[in-house]
């Protein structure tokens, strides 16, 4: 997670908002995070697209409410 700061202001770079915006810094978190998340799952790398695929639709697109 070292990486995590330098990820965060790149994000926020790019968003166009301030360096220490708090969303940057969990989104940061969050895709960083997702190598650990994919340890130890049947398919690692379906975990990691799961995650990716929520991170870039939402929660609400990628399960339907019961």
């Amino acid at each position: 997670m070292r990486y995590e700061a330098a990820l965060a202001r790149a994000i926020a770079e790019q968003a166009g908002v301030p360096a220490d915006d708090t969303s940057c810094a969990a989104l940061a978190h969050f895709i960083l995070e997702t190598r650990n998340l994919a340890r130890g799952q049947p398919n690692p790398r379906h975990a990691v697209q799961s995650a990716f695929e929520l991170l870039e639709h939402g929660w609400n697109s990628t399960h339907s409410a019961t």
